[in-house]
């Protein structure tokens, strides 16, 4: 157990409002209906200011993560995990917001079943439910709380479990969407001030070439150009994210989540600007550094900010780690009661609805489970979240090459179902060699170069490999 920071009684009021501000939230927000589609997507009626404010928060989420990446890749955090995302998410903007949100169909599971049949639809709701299950934003609002109070880190991860589904239960999207406004203000305004009071000590890139490791200083962080590369197709994550497809089928018309998509793509780049500076200034700032990279923007606005400043920048962290982890336990959720229990059997809008509140109860159990033995936010995007990715990129893209009313891709369900499976079986057993090797990393020699390869593209490529043969297989069959 690590000494908890210090915060002065001001800081402990302003966070304490914060939290008595948000419980109200969610717990006075009153449905105008108590259908699955009020529930879940806010009736798909989110204005761009609201659909932007979600979108960004509960994508750009893992802010307690870019600390911990600045401290592995320095300068280069912005290449590696801030390009790719602003490159598939303006390529998401172009091609499928207008059409995911044309169609009637508001999850993933849901819109590939409808191309390739229920075996794909199940298998596709599996690997969404874990796909979108939070372990990373339990285990970071968990290490915020564990430094903030110095409570034990398995009970400040389960609080955040607890937080995250009870905070739902009343409103769904829309108590969601309300937190997500007050943390969107809360979280860029606590950046500004840090990064504010840390010009005094130079511009952020002074800062960076300053620092002793010359990795850090570098664009590439170190890295090499096959590792910028794999960097580059892990931002597909975005065209399959179910917390970003939830959003933008939540937006009142195809042509507002295009354009709110967009505007949260400059949001981005501005929130990446704001928190690679805090974590440059941290570097200098911190010797040593905490022992859990995660921890390391707590333990910067605790050192460097005055009483009062202090508080408002743990509002800020607070508020966008619960906002992230509240809208991905609702997808979560959604995905267990409306894909996968109402494919198991047929569902009333109530019975869906009081399913995916058992939802994010089983939410909560699964993340908690992950985020206590995983103490890398990192690995679990880069690793198990690559594998679901990667096994679930091939199926998305080609169900969305097609409308509703005309199935012009024709994919045997079977085929596809094998196909996602031994995608991400083949993926988890590369994952499960690596850490039984000693090479949780995955990194691979190629080219004179060392680099991590991931779990994403392994992943992609056992999907399409199986998913060839298997097709022109069934194909043949059906001819002869």
């Amino acid at each position: 157990m690590t000494e908890p920071v210090h915060l002065d009684g001001i800081d402990w009021a302003l966070v304490l409002a914060f939290i008595v501000a948000i419980a109200g939230l969610g717990l006075f927000t009153k449905l105008k209906s108590e259908s699955a589609l009020s529930y879940i997507v806010a009736g798909r009626a989110l204005s761009v200011p609201a659909f932007v404010a979600t979108l960004v928060v509960t994508w750009y989420g893992s802010v307690l993560g870019i600390g911990e990446s600045v401290s592995y890749y320095g300068v280069g955090t912005w290449l590696l995990l801030g390009v790719p995302y602003y490159l598939f998410g303006v390529v998401y903007a172009l091609t499928f917001a207008k059409k995911v949100r044309s169609e009637k169909q508001i999850s993933i599971p849901e819109r590939i079943e409808s191309s390739f049949g229920r075996p794909a639809g199940i298998a596709a709701s599996a690997l969404t439910f874990l796909l979108a299950a939070p372990a990373a934003n339990v285990y970071m609002l968990g290490v915020l709380l564990h430094t903030m109070t110095g409570l034990p880190n398995v009970l400040c991860v389960a609080i955040g479990a607890i937080v995250g589904a009870a905070f739902l239960i009343r409103g769904g999207l829309l108590a969601d969407v309300r937190m997500s406004m007050v943390a969107f203000g809360a979280v860029y305004l606590g950046f500004i001030v840090i990064d504010l009071m840390s010009l005094k000590h130079g511009t952020p890139l002074q800062v960076a070439s300053s620092l002793k490791d010359p990795n850090l200083r570098k664009i590439d962080g170190g890295q090499g150009i096959l590792a910028v590369i794999s960097f580059m197709i892990l931002g597909a994550w975005t065209m399959v994210d179910p917390g970003f497809h939830q959003r933008v089928t939540s937006a009142s018309a195809p042509g507002k989540a295009q354009k709110g998509v967009l505007i949260a793509v400059l949001c981005f780049i501005v929130s990446d600007l704001l928190t690679i500076s805090a974590g440059l200034y941290a570097l200098r700032a911190l010797h040593p550094l905490p022992n859990d990279p995660v921890a390391i923007f707590p333990r910067f606005g605790a050192l460097v900010l005055p009483p009062g400043l202090k508080g408002l920048f743990f509002v800020g962290l607070f508020a966008i780690s619960l906002a992230s982890l509240v809208g991905y336990t609702l997808v979560c959720g959604a995905t267990f009661g409306r894909d996968i229990v109402g494919r198991i059997k047929t569902l009333s809008e109530h019975q869906t609805v009081f399913w995916t509140r058992v939802g994010l109860a089983v939410s909560g159990i699964v993340s908690f489970s992950v985020a206590i033995y995983v103490h890398s936010v990192v690995d679990i995007w880069y690793s198990w979240s690559g594998a679901l990715v990667g096994a679930l990129l091939v199926p998305t893209i080609l169900a969305y090459q097609s409308s509703s009313d005309s199935k012009t891709i024709k994919v045997n369900s079977w085929a596809m179902t094998c196909a996602m499976g031994t995608g991400f079986v083949g993926a988890f057993l590369w994952m499960a060699y690596g850490l039984r090797t000693g090479n949780p990393n995955l990194t691979v020699h190629l080219f004179k170069q060392k680099f991590s390869i991931g779990t994403l593209v392994p992943a992609a490529l056992g999907t399409v490999v199986v998913l060839l043969p298997l097709q022109w297989s069934a194909k043949f069959r059906t001819n002869h």
